[in-house]
């Protein structure tokens, strides 16, 4: 399983990828430097906070889509099957390799955001509140779009509906589904990691309620159900 996960890997982090995506997450840091030392600390934190969620979630997308979509597309993913394991090997496979790609950018961007912090001397909570929402959602959005790219043609405009319209509107407007926004269940573990009770969390929460325990417990539900749905996906489709 490890020669797998490291073939997808090699397909899907290259190079052009990685700087590409990690200049996009840079954004948030960008952000920090522009604001300056005298903005209000929880100004800068629902900015940084908030276009961190835009831009990752693009970038978790545009990079974990294609885990299984370039090799179904280039007729190489056969050869992947005939590997002697099992569906559901091959389905954590593709998710650790989209789960350890996600995560080079989720550090990309966390040390942008320190390192612009520390130069104009914002306090680091900010920080620190930051990479446990980056891994949180890296590992939930993960768990959506790699079995998605794989099963649908247009991954990207699916998984934008869902980034702009699901969790941008749909969950903000109706309480009940709010619990389906990953990035909401990573955001309530960054507001019990940094103490926040700021209005714009509140609002940003909705019912969801603060804490890592919960959002980590939610999002490895999220994970083992993503999973679920590749190894049925694999076993199902034609090509197994």
């Amino acid at each position: 399983m490890i020669t797998i996960i490291g073939h997808h890997l090699k397909q899907v982090a290259s190079r052009r990828r990685i700087l590409g995506l990690g200049a996009l997450v840079l954004l948030p840091a960008l952000s920090i430097l522009l604001a300056g030392r005298d903005a209000p600390l929880d100004v800068v934190s629902a900015t940084v906070v908030g276009l961190t969620g835009t831009v990752f979630g693009l970038a978790t997308l545009i990079l974990t889509a294609a885990v299984l979509r370039d090799e179904r597309d280039d007729g190489t993913i056969h050869f992947i099957y005939l590997k002697p394991i099992s569906r559901l090997q091959l389905a954590i496979a593709a998710w650790l390799a989209g789960v350890i790609s996600s995560l080079l950018l989720a550090v990309i961007c966390w040390l942008g955001i320190v390192a612009s912090s520390a130069l104009i001397g914002v306090e680091m909570n900010i920080a620190t509140g930051t990479i446990v929402l980056l891994l949180l959602a890296g590992v939930g959005y993960t768990a959506l779009f790699v079995p998605l790219g794989y099963l649908a043609n247009r991954i990207i405009l699916i998984g934008l509906a869902y980034l702009i319209i699901w969790e941008g509107i749909v969950a903000t407007l109706i309480g009940g589904v709010a619990n389906t926004s990953v990035w909401r269940l990573a955001l309530s573990g960054y507001a019990d990691v940094v103490g926040s009770n700021e209005e714009w969390v509140i609002e940003a929460l909705g019912p969801v309620v603060p804490g890592v325990g919960g959002a980590v417990g939610k999002v490895a539900i999220v994970a083992a159900l993503g999973i679920a749905l590749l190894t049925w996906a694999l076993r199902s489709r034609d090509a197994v």
